[in-house]
């Protein structure tokens, strides 16, 4: 079995006593919103500073009642997001060019902003197709200098990939909880299933 992370969002007032409790424990602690600002005056907000202060590991953004209730859009959950991954010093690169059957020249591309970055993991969003891409690429930043044709063509055999996140939002292929994934070389129309244990998405 798998080992298991676990997590507590937490009201701002309990974070700073819930974070110290939790010291020395697998449990991690986490804000149940944050601002995208670093400062200013947004009465009632809390930064991501704040929450790294409080000993937070992580924050929950984009949670459906902020949407219902706080009118909370795509944007300003774009906006949190960098907000976070700024201020853990995390860099990161963004890839939103996949279609449906990913290719392997899209494969290439999301690789290459990848290395750019020094990407230690991929976020795959979406439905089968993004993180079909998502895994392969995840597999050819363990191997700088191989590319998605020889992945796809099978001249080597990957046993490691970068951490792979998926997020699915369609159900279908199950791509976010296998080591599958299927990417295309167009000029061949040739379209294999690729299958490494590495490939398992680790969340």
């Amino acid at each position: 079995m798998r080992a298991v992370d676990v997590g507590v969002g937490a009201p701002a007032t309990a974070l700073k006593p819930m974070a110290d409790a939790a010291k020395g424990t697998n449990l991690m602690v986490g804000g149940e919103n944050c601002h995208w600002e670093k400062e200013g005056a947004f009465t009632g907000e809390i930064s991501t500073g704040m929450l790294v202060e409080a000993g937070c590991s992580f924050v929950i953004i984009g949670h459906s009642e902020r949407r219902q209730y706080f009118g909370e859009t795509n944007e300003t959950c774009n906006k949190k997001v960098k907000a976070a991954l700024a201020a853990n010093s995390i860099k990161h690169a963004l890839y939103d060019k996949v279609t449906p059957n990913p290719t392997a020249d899209q494969v290439d591309e999301a690789v290459a902003m990848g290395g750019q970055v020094g990407a230690k993991a991929v976020i795959a969003l979406g439905g089968g197709s993004p993180i079909d891409a998502g895994k392969a690429s995840a597999a050819l930043l363990a191997y700088p200098g191989k590319t998605a044709r020889q992945l796809c063509n099978f001249e080597f055999a990957p046993e490691k990939a970068a951490p792979i996140v998926a997020i699915n939002l369609t159900h279908g292929t199950g791509t976010e909880v296998n080591r599958f994934a299927v990417v295309t070389v167009p000029e061949t129309e040739y379209k294999p299933a690729l299958a490494y244990e590495c490939m398992y998405p680790l969340y």
